[in-house]
């Protein structure tokens, strides 16, 4: 590990022990740094703000995960597998989702998982010949991402209790059924007929 990267393991540690005890928006850049012990522009040389260093944390910490290297058509364990890494820094996340202003971890989170899915959804275009253009895979990937990322959110902030993983599990269902399959195989309204 280099030393950049050391520095923002270090700042991200001081964070999450700063979130232990306050909520996020009453966090400090100066807090952060006075808790790692390293200055100010220390800080701003690896990150734009607090929220990109939230970001930096989810990215870095569920990289196994999100790796878009990885096979992408399981959405149910993908599921499974995030809603387990959530689950182990549950006070983490609860608290960065607390804020959803300008760079917060909501949009984020819908971004990863937005990508992820034009991805998929690109190749399975590619694999069954569905003749999809660019904006047709666009909203598609935005439409499950936005249903999936709310999902989420809302189970987060619900504590992750059984009562809200429920919804978690029924997702996984859906998506292992081939939901997201079922919903590319079909043709666009006027072509049901045979229509063009």
């Amino acid at each position: 590990m280099g030393a950049a990267e050391k520095t923002r393991q270090m700042l991200a540690q001081a964070l999450k022990e700063l979130m232990k005890t306050s909520p996020l928006e009453k966090i400090s850049v100066g807090d952060i740094t006075q808790q790692a012990g390293v200055g100010r522009n220390t800080f701003y040389y690896h990150f734009k703000d607090k929220y990109d260093l939230v970001n930096w944390i989810f990215e870095t910490e569920s990289a196994q995960l999100l790796d878009s290297s990885a096979p992408a058509d399981n959405w149910g364990d993908f599921l499974g597998q995030l809603d387990s890494y959530i689950r182990q820094n549950f006070s983490f996340y609860k608290n960065a989702l607390d804020y959803s202003g300008q760079n917060s971890l909501q949009d984020y989170i819908f971004d990863v998982l937005e990508k992820r899915l034009t991805q998929r959804i690109g190749q399975m275009n590619e694999e069954m010949n569905l003749r999809m253009r660019p904006d047709e895979i666009a909203f598609t990937a935005g439409f499950f991402a936005s249903a999936l990322q709310g999902l989420l959110v809302r189970s987060i902030r619900q504590g992750l209790e059984p009562e809200s993983s429920r919804y978690l599990e029924c997702v996984r269902r859906i998506c292992s059924g081939h939901m997201i399959e079922n919903y590319l195989r079909m043709p666009p309204r006027g072509k049901q007929s045979g229509n063009t």
